[in-house]
């Protein structure tokens, strides 16, 4: 009986236990298990705001200040007459006899008398005048040799040495013009030469010529760069002495058209000039010394072939320098979204000058 009341016990408090047991399984599985969210990490976000380079903001005023091209202009693209050197060489010689006369006259020029010399051909005759031919370019040069850069001129006012180059391209029927094309007044130039003996005593300045530039205007734009102008010389009273004449040819019609870009991508553009002039040591904002801007059709050299006028910038600068006297440049720019042909002035035009030349400064090419 005891055993039995013993083994009932026990019964029971097993099945208390397994009681409690289920109880609080659940309570476990009623408990809330609400989902952690996920943990996303990103780093802060920072505004960066670069400094504008004062370098770039100098040659931008500069561009905005001087003649530039609106960003998206469309203009035309011409196309020149092609130079064929006997052609050019038959051309020279029979504007060299119309206007040999004006210059000192003597004997007419013949084309035996040409004799070639480089990449042009070159004569003189009895007075000394002397005829060049550019048979790339189609560039002439007739120049009397006793009077351009030697002798005196009269002091000749910028006006009446206009009005004297102006009626001597008329007579001489110098440059033929299409109706969109004009002749412009670019500059005047008076040219001295003063001698230095060995004491260092400097003679009386002589005025030897006044230089008329001229330039060409195309469709309203300007035809920029060393090609498109005409340059007469004048001495004694007023006398022409010599000219040169870079002036090709353009058909009538465009052959083309490009939509140009404006003032950043110009800017961007002499700052790459720099970078390839003077690696990572570029000027500073106060070496960098901007001159002139030019925005306009390019035409070349006169040692240069061409076949289009396109548009342009020329940025004309100088950098200071403790060793040279005067370093400068000039950067040419295609201005247009497309070249029909490259522009041959890549790297940029450098023109480099320790001390002032013995020859009179800054006069136009003559060689």
């Amino acid at each position: 009986m005891k055993k039995l009341v013993f083994l009932g016990a026990v019964a029971l408090l097993c099945l208390l236990v397994a009681a409690a047991l289920a109880s609080a399984a659940q309570v476990v599985r009623q408990a809330p298990t609400a989902a952690r969210p996920p943990v996303i990490t990103r780093p802060p976000v920072i505004q960066v705001t670069q400094a504008p380079d004062p370098l770039r903001a100098k040659i931008k005023e500069a561009l905005t200040k001087g003649p530039h091209f609106a960003d998206g202009e469309v203009l035309p693209v011409y196309k020149l007459q092609a130079v064929l050197p006997d052609k050019a060489r038959d051309q020279a010689l029979e504007l060299a006899n119309r206007t040999l006369a004006g210059l000192g006259g003597g004997k007419s020029f013949a084309a035996a008398d040409l004799a070639a010399d480089d990449d042009y051909l070159a004569a003189r005759n009895d007075r000394n005048l002397k005829l060049q031919v550019y048979t790339r370019s189609g560039f002439v040069s007739l120049a009397n040799q006793e009077r351009v850069f030697r002798g005196k001129c009269a002091p000749l006012s910028n006006a009446q040495a206009a009005d004297i180059a102006r009626k001597f391209a008329a007579d001489g029927r110098l440059v033929s013009l299409l109706a969109n094309e004009k002749l412009t007044l670019a500059e005047v130039k008076h040219v001295h030469t003063q001698a230095v003996d060995k004491t260092g005593r400097r003679s009386e300045a002589l005025l030897n010529n006044v230089v008329v530039i001229m330039g060409r205007e195309l469709g309203g734009r300007p035809v920029i760069g060393p090609g498109g102008r005409l340059v007469i010389f004048l001495s004694g009273a007023g006398e022409v002495a010599g000219f040169q004449r870079n002036w090709r040819e353009v058909e009538a019609a465009p052959v083309d058209s490009v939509k140009v870009r404006g003032i950043d991508f110009a800017a961007d553009q002499v700052m790459k000039d720099l970078a390839q002039l003077y690696g990572r040591r570029l000027p500073s904002v106060q070496a960098l010394q901007i001159r002139r801007v030019e925005a306009g059709y390019f035409a070349d050299g006169k040692h240069q072939a061409q076949r289009f006028l396109q548009p342009a910038y020329a940025v004309h600068f100088e950098v200071k320098s403790e060793k040279l006297l005067q370093v400068a440049h000039v950067s040419i720019i295609p201005a247009g979204d497309r070249l029909l042909e490259p522009l041959h002035v890549s790297p940029p035009v450098v023109k480099t000058m320790a001390r002032p030349a013995a020859a009179p400064a800054g006069v136009p090419d003559r060689d």
